[in-house]
């Protein structure tokens, strides 16, 4: 019997807007709070919104600086906030790389162990984006932070092997242990949405045949380009099909690449929406035939797991952080990173039933032998709190 409560800190941009990371400590930190204090530390964007909590678990706030231009998520309160609580914490949890979080833990700890979860970080596509900043960021910071942490954690099977690629001396501190979620239908949480969302969303699909829905951030990265542009091919091939697409999510510094696609390929059958969370991320789920992911880059998407736990048939690139795993167990569809390849397993999906009930069997089942969220606390708790306490 355990009779002591750890205490662990997560640094992250906690917001619905921000996607993965949040929901990861979300899910972990209520699977194990009976054993576990999760706090969190952020800082968030005036135009994002607080994600979830559960009753009382403490998520402390901090307006950013002028600094953050420099140091994104920079914030001189969070700075001495934690300098002067710090040490009240077994662990603190650094979500991610190439901000103030991922790099005040290992600057300032004293007793804590720290954790560094990558969250796809150190992807070469990523690394592309503002590449002199970071590199510089990763002579003077980040390398010294690899270092210095207890456990670097990787949360999918690519990003454990490329970590030991790039860390070869660090490998017993390299643990991979994947992401994880409550199992949507059997949480019994309402699943109508408000009276205006619902009436947008079911007036669009009145008269769709097949629907294709993407959710998550509106980025460069997640391959909306091609999601675009294989959808109005596959509606041109079907000119006697009603087929409709859904794109849902935050647009993320992605606003005049992503005018110009909907400029470009400008649809009655696609409909863009805002973020949806809760309630409303639920009904779509519940609307829709199929997921679309064809990321060029990705940690480990929540998003697609949300997909599969549904038992949606779906299209994924290789780069999702299961996809791989998913296709060799028939769950899923995995296109290559072009509109051709896309569009043909598009096609596939609309023109072939028992594909798509053996995909929804399948996903569905491949999310409950590997993915539920207190199986996924259980082995963190084991593997990564008390083995290294």
């Amino acid at each position: 019997m355990i009779d002591k409560k750890f205490k662990i800190l997560h640094f992250c941009s906690y917001s619905w807007e921000i996607g993965g990371p949040p929901s990861v400590i979300f899910n972990l930190s209520n699977s194990f709070k009976k054993l576990v204090r999760s706090d969190i530390a952020s800082t968030i964007a005036s135009n994002h919104n607080l994600y979830s909590i559960y009753p009382g678990q403490r998520v402390y706030v901090f307006k950013r600086s002028f600094f953050s231009k420099i140091i994104p998520d920079f914030s001189f309160k969070l700075f001495f906030w934690f300098w002067n609580n710090l040490q009240q914490y077994d662990f603190v949890v650094i979500h991610g790389l190439w901000n103030i979080g991922s790099i005040l833990a290992l600057l300032l700890h004293k007793r804590s162990r720290i954790i560094l979860t990558v969250h796809g970080f150190l992807d070469p596509y990523v690394l592309k984006k503002s590449s002199f900043k970071k590199k510089v960021y990763w002579l003077i910071f980040q390398k010294y932070c690899f270092k210095k942490a207890s456990i670097i954690h990787a949360i999918s099977s690519d990003e454990e092997i490329l970590l030991k690629e790039l860390f070869p001396k660090f490998i017993n501190k390299i643990k991979f242990i994947p992401n994880g979620i409550n199992d949507p239908l059997i949480l019994n949480s309402p699943i109508n949405p408000s009276d205006s969302f619902k009436l947008l969303v079911d007036k669009f699909l009145s008269d769709s045949e097949y629907t294709f829905l993407y959710l998550g951030r509106i980025n460069k990265k997640k391959g909306i380009d091609l999601i675009f542009e294989s959808f109005s091919i596959l509606v041109e091939k079907n000119k006697f099909k009603t087929i409709k697409l859904i794109i849902a999510g935050p647009i993320d510094n992605y606003n005049i690449e992503f005018k110009e696609l909907q400029e470009s390929f400008q649809h009655a059958n696609i409909l863009i929406l805002p973020s949806v969370i809760s309630v409303e991320k639920n009904y779509l789920f519940s609307k829709v035939n199929s997921f679309l992911l064809p990321s060029y880059s990705e940690g480990f998407s929540i998003a697609a797991l949300e997909a599969i736990s549904y038992g949606k048939s779906c299209i994924f690139s290789e780069n999702i952080g299961f996809s791989k795993e998913a296709f060799k167990n028939d769950s899923v569809l995995i296109c290559d990173l072009n509109v051709k390849s896309l569009e043909e397993k598009m096609s596939l999906l609309i023109n072939d039933k028992d594909l798509n009930v053996l995909l929804s069997i399948n996903s569905r089942n491949f999310f409950l032998m590997n993915y539920q969220i207190d199986d996924i606390a259980k082995r963190y708790y084991n593997e990564i709190i008390l083995s290294n306490e």
